[in-house]
């Protein structure tokens, strides 16, 4: 393998590696966390409550 397909080869992955990496929510996106134990509330694709949607 030469050096230019070996070089290609690597630009592709960084340039992957950097638009996944551009593109990930941050870790603190989710402020809902509930305590073990305590029901949650699920919501529709309308973002209404599921029981709010029959």
């Amino acid at each position: 393998m030469n050096v230019t397909k070996l070089a290609g080869a690597v630009a592709a992955c960084v340039i992957t590696i950097g638009i996944g990496a551009a593109t990930v929510p941050p870790a603190w996106a989710t402020d809902n966390i509930r305590i073990f134990g305590e029901q949650e509330t699920l919501n529709g694709p309308n973002g209404l409550p599921s029981s709010a949607i029959r």
